[in-house]
């Protein structure tokens, strides 16, 4: 018995010392860092914004940027790219928010641990209002089922598509109750009407197409109407990732895109949404013009999940206070509420702003009985609601 034991002790150690030449040349996996310029494809440098790097649809690194350059060759301020879910060979995709408009850029490239290098960055539009550097305005009653026209995960006839309801990459709602979601931040919004497509980088249409996004998809046409006027963007180059959900920042980010709200200046002291972070100034835009509000004075959540009742509250708030809409009659709540079998699921501070929402046709059902108030929004339904949003208020 001893002498077996004797056996294992020496072919234990052994076997350690055969692994100790493949432990001690294993290396740590070090962060990569890039640098260079920023431009759109017309060759104009993109005047200021922030830079991410996107790996597998999730964020692993931002820099904040001007004069068409990012980082500096030889200096510690560079785009840092690190994160659990990197490894060599990974693809790493770069987008651009500048002036409240996100953009993909052309370039990528493969994720090598401790790379450090320059990459020139060329971005998938052309400057705005043909060539110019300085330009900051921003761009993001049926309830019975139907497939055709009054479902909210269905296309309508008449090329308009009525799915329901944010990034891509970005983008951004909440799953707070009690009203917070949507409540006023101080300051009355500006009309919904008051940017023009004519000035405003947002309606500016350029074709894009997503290969998760096929023709048959619901939500097709309002994801490409969303997509063409960089309200929304996909998570890559060719990902939009539809069934992901929504985040409060994001749907944030999309509302103040859609209606043109300008992002000079605006700030918010939320320590959970920070300047350097590609949502603030839209957040602080959003919150200012009342749209939305936080959880407490300290926290927004920016990184919530949003549900459909709160994005009802949302967008009936703003189309009220632009005078689109007026409040539902509290006659009419509880008749616009009724074919639904889960209305009392409704938190309370949202059954007038669901009712006022069912009633202009801005939300619909996920089936003929069903209205689904506590469920996660997706970006496809986020895009189709705020197409429904835009009409309402004559953003089209």
């Amino acid at each position: 018995m001893f002498k077996n034991r004797i056996i294992l002790l020496i072919y234990v150690l052994l076997s350690l010392l055969l692994l100790l030449p493949a432990l001690a040349s294993a290396e740590p996996m070090l962060p990569a860092a890039y640098w260079g310029s920023v431009k759109y494809n017309d060759g104009v440098s993109v005047p200021s914004g922030t830079l991410e790097a996107v790996v597998d649809g999730v964020v692993c690194g931002s820099i904040a940027f001007s004069n068409g350059f990012y980082g500096e060759a030889g200096t510690g301020r560079k785009l840092v790219v690190q994160g659990n879910n990197l490894e060599p060979g990974k693809t790493v995709y770069f987008r651009v928010n500048t002036g409240g408009v996100v953009i993909n850029a052309a370039e990528s490239v493969d994720w090598q641990s401790g790379d450090t290098r320059p990459v020139n960055l060329t971005l998938q539009s052309a400057s705005p209002a043909g060539g110019s550097n300085g330009s900051s305005t921003n761009q993001n009653s049926n309830t019975n089922q139907d497939s055709s026209t009054n479902q909210d995960n269905s296309t309508t006839s008449g090329g308009t598509t009525s799915g329901s309801t944010t990034s891509g990459g970005t983008t951004s709602g909440s799953t707070t109750s009690g009203g917070t979601t949507s409540g006023g931040g101080g300051g009355s919004a500006a009309p919904v009407g008051t940017t023009t497509p004519s000035n405003n980088p947002a309606h500016e249409n350029i074709s894009k197409t997503y290969s998760d996004v096929p023709s048959s998809h619901w939500a097709y046409a309002d994801i490409q109407f969303m997509a063409a006027k960089h309200i929304m963007v996909g998570v890559g180059d060719d990902s939009f990732a539809p069934e992901e959900n929504m985040t409060r920042a994001q749907f944030a980010a999309m509302l103040v895109r859609a209606m043109g709200l300008s992002t000079d200046g605006a700030s918010v002291a939320f320590k959970d949404v920070t300047s350097d972070k590609w949502y603030y100034r839209e957040v602080a835009a959003a919150f200012q013009s009342g749209l939305v509000s936080g959880y407490n004075p300290d926290e927004f959540g920016p990184e919530d999940t949003v549900t459909r009742e709160q994005i009802a509250a949302i967008l009936v708030r703003a189309l009220i206070k632009a005078g689109k809409l007026q409040p539902v009659a509290t006659g009419e709540i509880d008749s616009s509420l009724a074919p639904f079998k889960d209305r009392a699921n409704i938190d309370d501070w949202a059954r007038e702003s669901a009712a006022a929402a069912i009633k202009a046709g801005l939300v619909k059902g996920r089936s003929n009985d069903t209205f689904a108030p506590q469920a996660t929004a997706t970006r496809a339904e986020g895009a189709t609601l705020l197409k429904r949003f835009m009409q309402a208020g004559g953003l089209l």
